[in-house]
């Protein structure tokens, strides 16, 4: 409650108690202040002291975190420059990750990168895409098949149709394909024993549930000969009489 004083007074009680160090009664001023300015900026500022709040060393309310969320909604639908859009982008993205919402994380840094691109929101969005993003999670290279290839697989699934996801993989040289390994893998086949190989999965490569691949990510990959081995060729035999009788015998690698 306002309590007949100003917004400007409550705000300069808001940064008073910031400095003594008690955030509650910081966001507490600056709630009240709200009922009188409405602006994105006094939004944003309530929404940076919610999550603040808990790292005073107090309990923390759950309710402060989807308190955070809605104000730097209330903020963003209010700002009306770029800058502040931008700032305010990055405590939703903060609030979002409380609140267990790490995938919608990324989509707010994102956003906050297309109105204005920021080296430091940058980072914060490369360690969010690490977290919670559409990525290639590890990749695996087969080496030990006659024909070997190397596999991306995603964390999440891919489009099962409709897409072609040759056109978002770069190779380094005429003749290799692209397959799918599965629900969330990307395999690269036609590669040569003993080589190495570069393949680039691009910026924009699409998941079935509409996120893309914010960058492009390069894979180096060795493949290496194949093991030693010795094998029969069948399972089983049931050798005929004669002195010529004979096991097919296949190596690999090995004399």
């Amino acid at each position: 409650t306002t309590n007949g004083y100003s917004a400007e007074d409550h705000l300069a009680a808001a940064r008073d108690a910031e400095a003594n160090g008690n955030l509650e009664w910081a966001f507490s001023y600056t709630g009240a202040a709200l009922n009188l300015t409405d602006s994105a900026a006094d939004w944003a500022e309530y929404a940076r002291l919610l999550l603040a709040a808990p790292q005073a060393g107090g309990d923390q309310p759950p309710n402060y975190r989807d308190r955070a969320y809605f104000a730097a909604v209330n903020g963003y639908l209010r700002a009306d420059n770029a800058a502040l859009q931008h700032s305010i982008l990055v405590t939703l993205g903060q609030a979002l990750e409380g609140i267990d919402r790490g995938r919608d994380t990324v989509q707010a840094l994102r956003l906050a990168q297309s109105l204005q691109s920021r080296d430091d929101t940058a980072v914060l969005l490369d360690a969010a895409m690490g977290k919670y993003g559409f990525r290639i999670t590890e990749h695996d290279v087969q080496s030990d098949s006659a024909r070997p290839r190397v596999c991306a697989t995603f964390s999440e699934d891919l489009v099962p149709s409709g897409v072609d996801y040759s056109s978002f993989v770069q190779l380094p040289e005429p003749g290799l394909t692209v397959t799918t390994g599965g629900w969330r893998q990307l395999c690269v086949e036609g590669l040569a024993h003993g080589a190495r190989y570069t393949l680039t999965f691009r910026e924009g490569l699409p998941a079935a549930d509409g996120q893309t691949m914010a960058k492009s990510v390069p894979i180096s990959a060795y493949v290496r000969d194949r093991s030693p081995g010795v094998r029969f060729a069948g399972r089983s035999y049931v050798l005929p009489k004669t002195e010529n009788a004979a096991l097919p015998v296949e190596t690999v690698n090995t004399d």
